[in-house]
């Protein structure tokens, strides 16, 4: 029996609803002969311009169609599937001979084909005489059917050209897909030896099917998986305004009456023939439908219906994109921010065109990115790329002064058929004489006012009764009340739902049935919108005690003048914190709901009654609330202002928040709800700064700008970078910090980092946080951290800039890729390479690798060279196996060893300036591409090459699962001098070296006097040092014979504190020799090591040798660069808590001594001394007078220690400077050098002059320039 009919009909329709009308019907009557005369045009055309393209490599697939359309024809005596194979072919030919390299690359898919596609004929009887062989054929032929929708989807769309390349990479993956099938079904095919196997060859045909569709499901997975991570990458530069919770909040902003309609309110709108007219995407022309009506007519609510009805039609080559404008809101009242809006909405929706414009994006720097020239450039180039854009925007009267213009100038500059693209706005907004004027006079407008609307008006009165039914049943009143409340309402709203809301919500919140019928009276129902409110006012400031009264300014304040919309719980812990008291107090939290203190003036998008919800975003109700209320004088919003910016200030300079507070503070302070305000001051306090110097008269409000500049002062203080925030801190007015803040203070927070180190040390408070163990908190404890603070586990950016600094990532995984994408925000634009993947820090980066390893993709544009070597051969193959590899590209790798030359280079060593691995073993493994490495294994790579090279790469990137393969494999863990363990432990890979630990690697391998242990130990990962520590075999006190350093050394003179503490509460490791000595002595040990050593007790003699481990070096010549921690030396006489330095400190902090000022080195070629810097020379004087008794503290300190010589010099210093000791502080001196000698016999060098005459000649040394500057550069 021959194949059904049916079979090939179902593929054909699929295929045609893929299809444009006009291209079906095209199609429909195409011929081979046609592509023939098509092909013959081209060569023609292409031999005039001597550009040629091989159009011969058509041929076998040509033949092979012509053979599968004979079969089918036979089968199913019609030549009308043939003709849609023919079609498309001819389409595609005349479309890509404009673009050579298309054309190419289309050739050369067609001859991968016809190398794979059987010889039908030779299978004609077969498929005749065994029926289960049908669905091959029916698949062969869907196969070449898919094959051409991906390929018209590529050049069908308009400027297409633009996109190809990105396209190109889409179809590509779904080639790779397509060949798979074919080459599977000709297995099929090749492999029948009679009816015997036909069961089972049905069997795999089926199967073959089903893994078809799993790896379709796969890719597109990845697929979706590399543009979210592209277009996070694109916005992280981008800065889009969140244009989706303005649609979100309209749409979820219908109160519960309204979602008992029995009608959606606007479904008049979209059966209205003007828009039926706006939204037919095949109308010739743009146009443009302008909606206005009063304020509060619902114009923003049924915009958000729109969006949601035009989304819904997922029409091919449309696109769509909208915009709320928002008067107080920076980013959202002008045209920078639409164009950001829109062109992030085309990216997200369109991969292609994200793909095609990323690599433009990435070249431009963040500010250049963000200047409207630039961005309407981008915003054109995205438009174009469709036949048909829809563009709803909202809200055009609430642009700024002149913005609305500008938009509309933009707006005409598309409507005017300038482009190829057809742009259907729908603009909503009021009327104000300007801007509508000007679109109705510009544009192809059809206009439609909604206080006209009959239908509209009809919305309103449903509304009316569903709210009429409500008061009804809450009042048991008579029907005729309802009917009456019904009539009122509607009467009076002429249009806009806001006031029906207003009066319907007041009249439902009446005592009684005679209160709700005396609000029904003549001359006390409110007839406008303005009463409406005014009623609101009455029952919020007249009707409610003065405590309500209080805390709803309060509420309404806040409100109006945050930044953001906050939550009911973040309100709740305004009124909670006192800055001045540094404490928090749950007991001052309201009682009553903001709905119930404030009313109609506030709402928010919980679908709750009580609106008392902790995570409730809480709002105005419309902006004419915020009008009403400052035009009432209820609000004064430069004096809230003011007192935003002195909170802020206050909060993060409270104790609360010191640099470095311990854990246990952080539990007490995260118990009462402290930290709950940390995300909003963080992220806004600068903005707040900025709203003072525009609202605050500094001639009027002295005594308050005086608060702001003295508060201001502290804060940049404790958090600013002292080098970039000098010229802030020398202000000395506020008016003068204002000024200083203004001009060099970047306002873009992403800029404004680099000043401050806010960052850090909001993320380490955060750590700390999340490190608490709730487990242990009481109920009550649980209650005020969950209503105060918010969610327990909540995943935050760490960058204060960043909308997702407050939360709303969903995993850690995720939130470290987040924060990825701000620290490697340029991307490689291969998907297949690994700099897709990793990104890049700077564009310059970026550039460098592109110019490395795609210089050949880049200049696919340029003529095509003869080339005399073949690009088979050994050399081309060695490079590009290598290449591959290294861009992660398995489909070039797989291809490359399907030939002998390509298998030949496996094992070969190639040199790379950029990585120490040469080997694609060693290359895919430092990669991670596990597939890649599996791929060389089997096909003949060494395990083990280069002393281990692939394992050690992959251990040391962090690997695991390569690691594993590679250990499957038999490589040797221990290769290459025990470099796996050691790599995977200093770059903090612990899974990694768990698995190399089970695996058998020896955990005390030393090289070079360095065990796994010194890594982990000198990097300070801390897990990692706890596995050693806990391996029963560890030799934790290894190498302190051959480098002179223990692991424990190492991690002192890093300052790795933690790691210190892990290997002390260990008890294996020996913490008493050497640590202060590597502390003190190199260059990356820090005072607060030294410190943490000797409150240990980690060494014996603190009294003694804590200052002489560094003092006795001074003067030798080997170590003179380490003179710079003399001042840690001096610092450890504070670390001991020994009284006598505790008056010591005492004394020099009265005296207003600063160690660092005179701690530098002269730069003489023959002496040594003390001096101030150069740049505080104008503290000589002041430091003079106060004689710096510090220093000559010191000398007397040091003259039983030193050399003669050295004294002497220290003598002559004394006296050049006029320096005597003074009385108090020398008895503490005296005090501490009496202890000293009472235990150990050292006899004290008396301070008498004559020993300066007697001194030793001075050991002198000539330095260089070179060597004194990089003394210098120490301080």
């Amino acid at each position: 029996m021959p194949p059904r009919l049916d079979s090939f009909q179902r593929a054909l329709d699929r295929f045609k609803k893929s299809l444009d009308p006009k291209h079906a019907q095209a199609f429909l009557a195409s011929t081979r002969e046609d592509v023939f005369l098509e092909m013959e045009k081209i060569q023609d055309e292409q031999g005039r311009n001597r550009e040629l393209r091989g159009l011969e490599r058509l041929e076998p697939f040509l033949e092979a169609m012509t053979q599968l359309g004979k079969v089918i024809e036979v089968f199913t005596n019609t030549t009308v599937f043939l003709c849609f194979v023919w079609g498309p072919i001819k389409f595609l030919l005349a479309t890509a001979k404009t673009h050579l390299e298309s054309l190419n690359k289309l050739l050369d898919a067609y001859e991968e084909i016809a190398l794979i596609f059987p010889g039908i004929l030779h299978y004609q009887a077969t498929f005749e005489q065994y029926q289960p062989l049908d669905n091959v054929l029916e698949n062969l032929y869907s196969d070449i059917l898919v094959f051409h929708e991906k390929a018209l989807k590529v050049f069908s769309r308009p400027k297409w050209k633009m996109l190809f390349n990105a396209a190109w990479k889409t179809f590509e993956s779904d080639f790779g897909q397509i060949l798979h099938s074919l080459r599977e079904r000709r297995k099929l095919l090749d492999s029948e030896k009679g009816s015997a196997a036909l069961y089972e060859i049905q069997l795999m045909n089926k199967k073959i099917g089903h893994l078809q569709e799993d790896q379709i499901e796969n890719e597109e997975a990845a697929r979706r998986e590399r543009h979210a991570r592209r277009i996070e990458s694109i916005n992280r530069r981008l800065g889009p305004p969140k244009y989706q919770t303005d649609h979100l909040s309209f749409i979820n902003s219908r109160d519960i009456p309204i979602n008992r309609l029995k009608r959606s309110p606007g479904e008049w709108f979209f059966a209205d023939l003007r828009y039926q007219a706006w939204q037919n995407s095949n109308a010739r022309e743009s146009q443009l439908l302008y909606i206005h009506g009063a304020p509060g007519s619902g114009k923003s609510t049924l915009m958000a219906a729109t969006i949601e009805q035009v989304l819904g039609n997922n029409m091919p080559d449309v696109a769509i994109a909208f915009f709320f404008f928002r008067h107080l809101q920076e980013d959202k009242n002008n045209l920078n921010g639409l164009l950001r809006a829109i062109l992030a909405q085309l990216l997200d929706r369109y991969p292609d065109l994200a793909t095609t414009l990323e690599e433009e994006i990435s070249k431009k720097d963040t500010i250049k990115l963000q200047k409207t020239d630039e961005l309407e450039g981008l915003v054109s180039k995205a438009i174009e790329a469709f036949q048909t854009v829809f563009l709803v925007l909202d809200g055009l009267d609430e642009c700024a002064d002149g913005e609305a213009e500008k938009t509309i100038d933009w707006l005409v500059s598309f409507g005017n058929g300038s482009i190829g693209c057809k742009l259907r706005i729908l603009c909503a907004g009021q009327r104000d004489g300007v801007s509508d004027r000007r679109l109705l006079s510009l544009l192809s407008t059809v206009s439609l006012s909604l206080d006209e609307e009959i239908k509209h008006q009809e919305d309103i009165t449903s509304y009316c009764q569903a709210w009429g039914k409500r008061i009804q049943s809450q009042f048991e009143a008579e029907h005729g009340l309802e009917q009456d409340i019904v009539a009122r309402v509607s009467a009076g709203a002429k249009g806009m739902f806001l006031y029906a809301k207003l009066v319907l919500q007041h009249l439902f919140h009446q005592d009684s049935i005679a209160a709700l019928e005396e609000q029904l009276e003549p001359g006390v129902f409110p007839n406008t919108l303005e009463k409406a409110y005014e009623k609101v006012e009455h029952r919020v400031f007249t009707n409610s005690p003065p405590s309500k009264r209080e805390a709803a300014t309060k509420i309404l304040s806040y409100v109006v003048c945050c930044r953001r919309t906050l939550c009911w719980r973040e309100i709740q812990a305004f009124f909670c914190t006192d800055v001045t008291k540094r404490e928090a107090n749950y007991k001052r939290r309201l009682a009553w709901s903001y709905k119930e203190l404030c009313s109609s003036f506030l709402d928010s998008d919980t679908i709750r009654d009580n609106y008392a919800g902790p995570e409730d975003e809480v709002r105005l109700v419309h902006k004419t609330a915020r009008e009403f209320l400052i035009r009432r004088r209820r609000l004064d919003i430069a004096q809230q202002t003011a007192e935003l910016s002195v909170f802020c200030f206050q909060y993060l300079t409270s104790p609360p928040f010191t640099l470095g507070i311990s854990e246990e503070d952080v539990l007490s302070y995260a118990k009462k709800g402290y930290y709950a305000l940390q995300d909003y001051t963080v992220h806004y306090w600068f903005e707040h700064l900025l709203e003072c110097v525009k609202s605050l008269d500094p001639m009027t409000n002295v005594d308050k700008c005086q608060d702001i500049f003295d508060l201001a002062l502290i804060f940049l203080r404790s958090y600013g970078n002292r080098e970039k925030m000098a010229e802030f801190l020398r202000a000395e007015t506020y008016t003068g910090l204002t000024d200083a803040i203004t001009k060099h203070l970047p306002t873009h927070g992403r800029e404004r980092n680099a000043y401050l180190c806010i960052e850090i040390r909001t993320e380490s408070l955060r750590q700390k946080i999340a490190k608490l163990d709730f487990g242990a908190f009481t109920a009550e404890e649980q209650r005020v951290f969950d209503n105060l603070h918010g969610p327990r586990t909540s995943y935050k950016c760490s960058k204060p800039w960043c909308d997702f600094f407050k939360g709303g990532l969903v995993s850690e995984a995720n939130r470290q890729k987040h924060i990825d994408e701000h620290e490697f925000p340029h991307r490689c634009a291969y998907e297949d390479c690994i700099g897709f993947k990793l990104g890049f820090s700077t564009n310059g980066e970026l550039q460098k690798h592109n110019g490395k390893w795609h210089a050949r993709q880049n200049d696919a544009n340029s003529f095509p060279k003869l080339e005399a070597s073949s690009s088979l051969s050994g050399d081309s193959n060695e490079s590009s196996l290598h290449e591959a590899c290294r861009r992660g590209d398995i489909g070039r790798v797989r291809q490359l060893l399907e030939s002998d030359a390509g298998k030949n280079a496996i094992n070969i060593y190639r040199w790379s300036t950029e990585s120490k691995v040469g080997f694609p073993l060693s290359i895919a493994a430092a990669m991670g591409c596990k597939e890649i490495c599996d791929l060389l294994i089997s096909n003949g790579a060494f395990v083990d090459i280069d002393e281990g090279a692939p394992l050690r790469a992959a251990a040391e990137n962090g690997h695991l699962e390569v690691c594993e393969l590679l250990i499957s494999h038999g490589a040797i863990v221990d290769k290459g001098s025990g470099a796996p363990l050691r790599e995977a432990a200093k770059m903090g890979h612990l899974e990694v070296c768990k698995l190399l630990i089970q695996s058998g690697a020896d955990i005390n391998f030393l090289w070079n006097g360095r065990t796994p242990l010194h890594e982990a130990a000198e990097a300070g990962h801390v897990e990692i040092i706890d596995l050693l520590l806990h391996q029963a075999d560890i030799e934790p006190n290894k190498g302190a014979h051959n480098e002179g350093r223990t692991a424990a050394e190492a991690a002192a003179a890093e300052g790795q504190i933690e790691a210190l503490h892990c290997m002390r509460a260990s008890g294996k490791v020996d913490m008493s020799v050497g640590l202060l000595r590597s502390a003190c002595t190199y260059s990356s040990g820090s005072l607060d090591t030294i410190k943490y050593l000797l409150n240990n007790g980690h060494v014996d003699e603190a009294d003694e040798r804590c200052v002489w481990t560094v003092l006795t070096t001074v003067s030798k010549e080997a170590t003179r660069k380490y003179l710079a921690n003399v001042g840690l030396a001096i610092g450890m006489l504070f670390s001991t808590g020994n009284p006598v330095f505790s008056d010591v400190e005492r004394l020099t902090t009265e005296l207003g001594y600063k160690i660092k000022k005179i701690m530098d080195y002269n730069k003489s070629a023959f002496e040594k001394r003390w001096y101030l810097y150069e740049k505080e020379i104008k503290d000589q004087k002041r430091m003079m007078e106060k004689r710096t008794p510090f220093l000559i503290s010191i000398m007397e300190y040091l003259k039983w220690r030193i050399k003669r010589s050295d004294w002497s010099r220290f003598l002559e210093n004394r006296k050049e400077f006029g320096m005597e000791l003074d009385t108090e502080l020398g008895e503490a001196v005296n005090k501490f050098v009496k202890r000293i000698e009472g235990n150990r016999s050292t006899t004290i060098v008396e301070d008498q002059p004559e020993v300066e005459g007697k001194a030793e000649p001075m050991e002198t040394a000539i330095e260089t320039d070179e060597e004194m500057d990089e003394e210098d550069d120490l301080f």
